[in-house]
């Protein structure tokens, strides 16, 4: 008896279409899926980086009871001086308090490269000066409010003069450590593609008197046909002390981009930023991470940045 064989009917053009279209289209949300899944890690990578620069903040005040200085005469900066407390003393091993960072006593500088804990993974412009990585995503806090330029934890220490938890009246849990901010480095914003208008900072074509001229400081802040983009970045330079680079003070939580009060970066304008957009993460002084909103209360913002301002603040959860 003859066997029988079916010859299967192919598929038509239009069911093979169809196929890769759907084929097409779970790749899609598969890629999608693995995106968000990636970059919710990395979310919890920067949430951890500013974790542990708080428990080492909190180690260093340990030892020596006073915080450490957000910048003196020899010109470091307070990540510099937490680096044997966050288990980066193989960088630390390279300092030399005994000299400022400028070598030589001439225009070279001290070039290292950012350790990966000071750099928020997200970050996704990472530009280099000579050859490397010099941004920070997390800046220190050395004010708050426009009274007194070293109302905060992380000052300039340049008369013996340091901050002791005795002196945070306002409590640790009132009191900010650390903000985010989306960096570049030293190098000329325009030549930096992606570069957000927030990261950039601005020189404003004319000295604004603090707290008398801070209406008119913050509406030609807004106002963007005003000012000269400079190569400074708050976040540039891990290593530098200077407010305006690894330092800001909390007077507006919400602005388009940085300014600098002509030359002076100390009575400026500096905003928090995040490549998360809405929302940017800071540490307090006692430890906790928060993220806070873009539109959170100026006044709260500015009660957040003094140490002993005695404010009345509702810290957002």
């Amino acid at each position: 008896m003859r066997a029988k064989f079916i010859r299967s009917k192919g598929l038509s053009l239009i069911e093979l279409l169809v196929s890769l279209a759907i084929v097409g289209v779970l790749v899609s949300l598969l890629l999608v899926a693995v995106q968000g899944t990636r970059e919710s890690a990395r979310k919890l990578t920067c949430v951890g980086n500013l974790r542990q620069i708080g428990l080492g903040v909190s180690n260093y005040v340990s030892t020596y009871n006073t915080f450490p200085p957000g910048g003196s005469d020899n010109g470091y900066s307070s990540h510099v001086r937490i680096l044997p407390y966050v288990e980066l003393d193989a960088i630390h091993d390279l300092i030399d308090y005994n000299y400022s960072y400028v070598v030589n006593e001439g225009s070279e500088k001290l070039n290292l490269e950012s350790p990966s804990l000071f750099r928020c993974p997200s970050e996704m412009v990472t530009t280099t000066r000579l050859g490397l990585i010099t941004q920070t995503s997390y800046v220190g806090v050395f004010a708050g409010g426009t009274s007194d330029r070293q109302s905060g934890l992380l000052i300039t220490v340049l008369d013996g003069r340091f901050v002791r938890p005795s002196d945070v009246t306002d409590g640790f849990s009132n009191t900010l450590l650390f903000v985010e901010t989306s960096s570049f480095g030293l190098e000329t914003a325009e030549d930096v593609p992606g570069v957000p208008l927030r990261s950039r900072s601005f020189r404003m074509p004319r000295h604004y008197i603090l707290p008398d001229d801070i209406d008119q400081f913050y509406a030609d802040c807004n106002n963007l046909a005003i000012g000269t983009q400079t190569s400074l970045s708050l976040g540039g330079k891990w290593l530098d002390g200077s407010t305006g680079l690894s330092r800001l003070s909390c007077i507006f939580p919400n602005l388009p981009r940085n300014c600098m009060n002509r030359g002076s970066t100390t009575d400026a304008l500096y905003t928090p930023s995040s490549v998360h957009p809405g929302a940017f993460t800071v540490v307090l002084a006692d430890g906790a991470v928060r993220r806070f909103s873009d539109s959170i209360d100026t006044d709260i913002w500015r009660g957040l940045g003094t140490r002993d301002g005695g404010e009345i603040v509702a810290v957002p959860e």
